[in-house]
């Protein structure tokens, strides 16, 4: 899971950096992922405290750790580029609509303003959850956050395509961290 969270995050930190001449707006794609991943995120914490505090078991509690702490990160960093843009946390705005004109995800389908997103858990899913204990807990947080996580692999890369990825970065000096080697 960290890995996934680490690779996620280096994919919106490229394409801050392959670039923006200007503040992004209220309407870019940046501060429209920045608050979709944030809400995506934000679910996975809450699933994650939800299993922690259900089950026994120090391999998903020590999962449930990892995900609160590395999502809840990342989502401060989401947060922090909105307020170094002098933009709101909330919009008016649908989820995924600035996705418009580009929005595909891997496997074609289209990605439709106002829907739901990719992998997230509906309002019944986590009542199910937060009912359920022990091993019919650990089950089911697995599966709703393997499905979570796909979920987010499927997003479109939200500049490919657009004028402002060819712009420059506004961290200037900055990189994209290294893709870990992954153990066996």
């Amino acid at each position: 899971m960290a890995i996934l969270g680490i690779c996620l995050l280096a994919a919106a930190a490229i394409i801050l950096i392959v670039g923006r001449a200007g503040t992004p707006t209220d309407a870019s794609p940046e501060a429209g992922f920045a608050r979709d991943m944030g809400t995506h995120h934000a679910q996975a914490v809450e699933m994650a405290f939800i299993v922690r505090d259900a089950t026994d078991d120090e391999r998903v509690r020590q999962l449930a750790y990892d995900i609160i702490v590395t999502q809840t990160a990342q989502r401060g960093i989401f947060m922090g580029w909105l307020q170094q843009w002098g933009l709101n946390q909330a919009t008016e705005r649908p989820r995924m609509a600035w996705m418009a004109g580009h929005g595909h995800t891997a496997s074609g389908a289209a990605v439709t303003a106002g829907a739901a997103m990719p992998g997230m858990a509906t309002s019944a899913e986590l009542d199910k959850l937060r009912q359920a204990e022990g091993k019919d807990a650990e089950i089911l947080f697995l599966q709703l956050m393997i499905r979570h996580h796909e979920g987010a692999c499927r997003w479109p890369t939200p500049c490919s395509g657009s004028p402002s990825a060819r712009r420059s970065s506004p961290w200037p000096g900055t990189s994209a961290p290294a893709r870990p080697a992954r153990s066996s």
